[in-house]
């Protein structure tokens, strides 16, 4: 596809910049009581232009107060394989739970 200039559109130059297989990645989502904006996070992050067979969202609760963990629970039911979630019952900050997150990668 090309615009009026004759350029090539944004996605259609990444598909023929693609040599071999894409890397598979891990996106880690360290959450703690972030019931108002995990549900728009986690929508702009499956949106990625990034093939869903090659990536996996791990989502690592931290002792939420709020209704994070039933949001995430949700996303975990609708896209499984591709969103994961742990809940840890005590907070721990967000470095621990980043490590956490890569050991589950």
């Amino acid at each position: 596809m090309y615009r009026r200039n004759g350029e090539k559109t944004r996605k259609e130059e990444r598909s023929w910049n693609i040599k071999g297989r894409l890397p598979y990645v891990s996106i880690l989502v360290p959450v703690k009581d972030e019931e108002k904006v995990i549900e728009r996070l986690l929508k702009a992050l499956l949106r990625l232009d990034y093939p869903k067979s090659r990536m996996e969202i791990i989502i690592v609760e931290d002792g939420s107060k709020d209704k994070t963990p039933e949001i995430c629970m949700r996303f975990v039911e609708d896209y499984p394989g591709i969103v994961r979630y742990f809940h840890r019952s005590t907070s721990n900050g967000k470095p621990s739970a980043l490590n956490y997150g890569l050991k589950h990668a």
